[in-house]
């Protein structure tokens, strides 16, 4: 089973970690499009010999056209079985992955929208080499897919939607799951975490990402995070009993 993975950067060195120990489960090859990290994300990712970093620059800023447009066509040519294009951020698992996507090509499955969940801390998570982050960090709260996972052969075109939550593929289009998760971390590793990074995010929005209204929940004012992020928190569950269910 040959999984090849599509993913962006931006100083991402707290995430990272993270990312590659389930890169490590699946993953037979990692291209990550860095937008001009200064946080050394880059360099970390260049010690592993099954990533390769692509320098992608938006203009020293975030630019949602130019990104969806690179989501569009990054994979495709790939010869992989599965291909994931994804976020820095989403971590795709299963509990027996390699087994979940053998099954998905047996039956001829060859898109799926992972069931995902959101990461939710009150702290920040520490970084324990030999447990993935859902070991570490257990809060989790159900929300929105995406279809990240698709068979580069038989998929010809994705037309992702900027945030890729949606799309129209096209191409031999047979949509399933085996028991595929995404893990969503979107920026909460903790409020004071989630807080700062927005308005890190916010200040490097383009102007057609302003004019678009595009990202604009980096925007948000303190309290409405803040109230956002008390709700999530009450309604989490605990991942690992998502997984016994």
């Amino acid at each position: 089973m040959k999984v090849e993975v599509f993913t962006f950067c931006w100083n991402e060195m707290e995430i990272i970690p993270f990312a590659v120990d389930y890169w490590r489960e699946y993953a037979t090859k990692v291209t990550v499009f860095d937008n001009g990290s200064t946080d050394g994300s880059a360099d970390y990712l260049k010690k592993f010999d099954f990533i390769d970093v692509v320098p992608f620059d938006m203009g020293g800023g975030m630019d949602d056209i130019l990104f969806i447009e690179k989501k569009n066509n990054c994979w495709k040519g790939s010869d992989a079985d599965y291909v994931i294009v994804c976020d820095m951020d989403e971590m795709v698992y299963a509990p027996h992955i390699k087994k979940s996507l053998c099954t998905m090509k047996r039956n001829g499955i060859t898109i799926c929208e992972p069931i995902q969940y959101t990461m939710i801390s009150d702290r920040y998570p520490e970084y324990i080499e030999g447990l993935l982050m859902h070991e570490t960090s257990r809060r989790y709260f159900k929300s929105q897919s995406k279809a990240v996972l698709f068979d580069p052969k038989e998929i010809k075109e994705m037309n992702y939607t900027p945030g890729a939550h949606t799309c129209k593929p096209v191409g031999n289009v047979v949509w399933g799951n085996e028991g595929v998760y995404m893990l969503h971390v979107d920026h909460n590793l903790s409020l004071e975490y989630k807080l700062e990074k927005y308005k890190k995010l916010d200040a490097r929005r383009s102007k057609r990402n302003v004019e678009m209204k595009l990202g604009i929940h980096y925007a948000f004012d303190e309290k409405t995070i803040t109230d956002w992020y008390n709700e999530r928190m009450n309604e989490s569950v605990d991942i690992n009993d998502v997984w016994e269910r």
